[in-house]
């Protein structure tokens, strides 16, 4: 029997790519992140990383934005109404309407500077507390 022994050859160890590191590659890029960044943080070279987790880097956008509007469409059906306002207007059509009979020509705004009656002037608290 014959048994074969690998020599190790040197160089960098062999890339085992995970399902966190993928999750990773799908979050950054749907951040906006560069496979560079994005290696960074895999802790692999970009050249790896595209061999590694293609799928995950041209599909991160898309996923991130299911994820959004998975977790907002929920919100909106267990009663959240700026979630079910949102939706509406973004994906439903829905428009505000804001209708004016017209702008007024001329505004006027008009103010008292008189204090309140029940409201003692200083010069007349200093009066009576130098008196």
């Amino acid at each position: 029997m014959e048994i074969k022994v690998q020599k190790d050859l040197g160089g960098r160890p062999v890339f085992k790519p995970t399902p966190e590191q993928e999750k990773i590659c799908s979050l950054g890029v749907g951040f906006g992140l560069t496979h560079v960044q994005i290696g960074k943080l895999v802790g692999c070279d970009p050249k790896t990383l595209r061999k590694h987790f293609g799928h995950a880097l041209e599909t991160g956008r898309e996923r991130l934005t299911m994820d959004i509007g998975s977790q907002l469409y929920k919100k909106a059906m267990n009663g959240d109404t700026i979630s079910a306002i949102f939706l509406a207007k973004t994906k439903g059509g829905f428009q505000e309407k804001v209708e004016h009979e017209g702008i007024p020509n001329q505004i006027s705004v008009s103010f008292s500077l008189d204090p309140p009656k029940d409201m003692k002037v200083v010069e007349e608290v200093q009066h009576e507390e130098n008196s």
